[in-house]
């Protein structure tokens, strides 16, 4: 059956029915109204996978800078932690900052924080809470191995 005629036959079937040129009546459809909080929470979940990991290497980048004294390879192996858990923390805040909607010096201030050794473990756990939070708001459920649950409300 060709478009032409499927259109006739289905103009004929209202015009039998008496719906022809009549408008379809949407007023019982609605809309999510936290379409923009919960894409910004998905947003953030990407880089609050990061977060955790970012942590961990650098508490264990401090731990083994302490016994670098003893051994020239746990000084390595804390630099090459300390390394990777920037990589990890840097570009973990971005997607979760990216997620706020915050302004981008607030990001450069955030990431350059990264590079001082005390504080940079204060600031991915606050970036970590402050993320969860909001996906908590959003009604997200985060747990540490990563996966993201919908919590019914």
């Amino acid at each position: 059956m060709t478009r032409r005629a499927f259109a006739r036959r289905t103009q004929n079937r209202q015009q039998e029915a008496g719906t022809a040129g009549m408008q379809p009546d949407f007023s019982d459809i609605s809309f999510n109204k936290d379409r923009q909080r919960n894409g910004a929470a998905l947003q953030a979940a990407q880089g609050l996978r990061l977060l955790p990991v970012a942590i961990v290497f650098n508490v264990a980048a401090l731990v083994l800078g302490f016994g670098a004294d003893a051994s020239s390879l746990l000084g390595i192996v804390a630099t090459l932690l300390t390394v990777a858990g920037f990589a990890f923390g840097a570009y973990g805040t971005y997607l979760c900052m990216d997620g706020f909607g915050w302004a981008g010096y607030i990001n450069i201030l955030i990431v350059a924080s990264l590079l001082i050794p005390y504080v940079k473990i204060i600031t991915l756990v606050v970036v970590f809470a402050k993320t969860v939070d909001m996906m908590r708001t959003a009604g997200y459920r985060f747990t540490l191995t990563g996966k993201i649950v919908r919590q019914e409300r």
